[in-house]
């Protein structure tokens, strides 16, 4: 029973029955107002739907769930949980090819010959399956009784059944697809018994609290909007108000409104998403809130920037949030998402390294002039080790190397991707212990916390020297008119680093781009303490992101390298500039 997620879900149900429930938020001339499902019908309509899907015989299959952001998609994903199928939660397939092209490919790569969704969406999604060349059918799951399918599984032999436990804790779940930002996509094994560790964990980070509620706005197809924001509040008995993406993303001051009007305990979102708000939302926005009830404001999925923390304490701190609510932690989809996470009410830690040493693989402390790193807390109910990537031997405390996780939460591996899940969930120490997750992200521990530095596969080499784009980027910050950036690096007669700067043209404030791009050419070379640069400023948005706000430091590389991209301005050493001239000069063997 300690394994069976499902028989919590619903022993869940019945405790709170119509006292909690799920709230989808959205946007009305100036006001929030929400659709609700109380917990009891939440159970309901997934069972309902758990028989619908029985009787068409999709129990053990894959299917794709592809909802807009709401209720529906709650619905549809207990009612796979209830009846035994493999839910595939991905984003609805977009106007652009290469969103469509994605979203094909996960439908391939999942075997999935049945898609959820609703009727709003159905013509579309046959056109797209159609264009694609998929074999898929489609299920309305918003309706009843509309065709002859649909009417069959209400008569269909076992279809009143009511779903019971679990009889396999490690039978997968659902596959959680990767978002992409280094590789193709790849669909992630999660089990039942997965989702239950994970689930506790969160819950034990948490101080097991059953009361307050959660508020947030992040995507579910994505690891932490799915593990962390939709399923959590129901595991742990709390009510949940969320909102579409987009929303956020168009009016950002809905997140805090809704954390004010609900009276939210708990929210949960990545660096990007505290950076949006408190740069986006003006103090006129945020007059009349109160933040006082926010105790948990989780924040991960990518780096956390000490700056960000500090300029969203200094946007909502006059509204009565407490710093230390603030929560970094660390995860990833193929550990379900929790690995660590910081101390309830005791704030974000963040410690000062020297650059030097980091850059050689040590981290010293160095609190006058070293970089700012902020501590992502301790591993929760996991092994978790740093280990040198190469020789395979752990590493000391303070030493920069590998990632490595060992646990019950832990996923079983890729679908369909036999030496890719050997080389990813399967890895073990020079001694022969393990198997062990590789994460392929850097980091070291430090009085017993865990610090992540970035990803193995962006590091900039520059004559012998490892820096990290994490750094980079935060260095090229010199002015509010600075959004989003990449860096990475080219081969242009040795390594060269080239920063791609987003620009948000009404924070310029009589600050031109050759200036802005001159202060961000200086900071990068004297903070990183290296010869020369090359600056691309482009507009807001045109930086590439996973749907987690991860930035896609490949793809830029790629862009920028084919010269796909619009700059607003450009400040190129003289060999990069002879590149970007004439493509054919170029020794990268990417580019070729």
């Amino acid at each position: 029973m300690d394994q069976d997620f499902v028989g919590h879900l619903r022993a869940q149900a019945a405790r709170y029955a119509h006292h909690r429930g799920y709230s989808f938020v959205h946007w009305r001339t100036g006001e929030l107002v929400s659709d609700r499902l109380s917990y009891a019908e939440l159970d309901a309509r997934a069972e309902r739907l758990a028989r619908r899907l029985t009787a068409l015989d999709m129990r053990g299959r894959t299917v794709l769930l592809l909802y807009p952001a709401g209720l529906d998609f709650v619905v549809a994903f207990l009612a796979c949980l209830y009846a035994r199928v493999i839910a595939v939660p991905v984003p609805l397939p977009g106007n652009s090819p290469e969103s469509r092209a994605r979203t094909a490919l996960i439908a391939q790569d999942a075997d999935a010959t049945w898609a959820l969704s609703i009727t709003e969406h159905a013509a579309n999604l046959r056109e797209w399956t159609a264009t694609a060349g998929l074999d898929v059918r489609f299920l309305a799951t918003d309706v009843t009784g509309d065709d002859a399918s649909q009417a069959a599984a209400a008569t269909t032999e076992g279809a009143g059944e009511r779903p019971g436990p679990v009889a396999d804790p490690a039978a997968t779940a659902y596959l959680q697809y990767t978002s992409g930002s280094t590789s193709q996509p790849r669909g992630i094994l999660v089990t039942h018994a997965n989702l239950a560790h994970n689930q506790r964990s969160i819950h034990s980070l948490h101080g097991r609290s059953t009361s307050g509620a959660v508020a947030g706005w992040l995507p579910h197809h994505h690891d932490m909007g799915l593990v962390g924001q939709i399923l959590h509040p129901l595991y742990a008995g709390l009510d949940l108000y969320f909102t579409a993406p987009y929303t956020f993303v168009k009016r950002p001051v809905v997140w805090p409104m809704m954390i004010s009007k609900y009276g939210a305990t708990t929210t949960v979102a990545p660096n990007f998403g505290y950076e949006w708000c408190a740069r986006q939302v003006s103090e006129q926005q945020m007059a009349g809130l109160n933040l006082t009830t926010l105790v948990a404001a989780l924040t991960g999925a990518e780096p956390v920037r000490a700056r960000t923390l500090r300029e969203v304490t200094q946007r909502w701190q006059p509204h009565g949030f407490n710093p230390a609510a603030l929560m970094p932690v660390y995860g990833l989809a193929e550990a379900t998402l929790l690995v660590s996470g910081s101390t309830p009410g005791h704030g974000a830690r963040v410690t000062r390294f020297a650059a030097a040493t980091l850059q050689a693989g040590q981290a010293v402390a160095d609190d006058h002039d070293g970089v700012e790193l902020v501590s992502c807390g301790s591993p929760v109910d996991l092994d978790v080790r740093v280990v040198d990537p190469a020789s395979r031997v752990p590493l000391a405390d303070g030493a920069v190397g590998e990632i490595w996780i060992r646990g019950a939460s832990v996923a079983h591996g890729y679908a369909n991707r036999r030496d890719a899940t050997a080389d990813t969930f399967h890895a073990r120490l020079d001694n022969g212990d393990g198997p062990f997750l590789r994460s392929g992200d850097l980091g070291f521990l430090h009085i017993g916390e865990l610090f992540v530095t970035g990803r193995i596969k962006d590091m900039v080499v520059i004559n012998g020297r490892n820096l990290y784009p994490e750094d980079i980027e935060e260095a090229a910050h010199v002015h509010p008119a600075c959004g989003t950036t990449a860096a990475f690096g080219i081969d242009v007669d040795g390594e060269h680093i080239i920063v791609v700067q987003e620009v948000t043209n009404r924070q310029l404030a009589g600050c031109g781009l050759p200036e802005l791009s001159r202060s961000v050419l200086s900071a990068v070379v004297r903070q990183c303490e290296v010869a020369s640069a090359s600056v691309v400023l482009v507009r807001r948005g045109a930086v590439d992101k996973t749907t987690s706000g991860k930035v896609r430091r490949a793809s830029m590389r790629q862009r920028f390298l084919r010269r796909d991209l619009k700059p607003l301005h450009l400040e190129l050493a003289a060999k990069v500039g002879q590149l970007w001239a004439d493509p054919s000069t170029a020794s990268d063997p990417a580019h070729r």
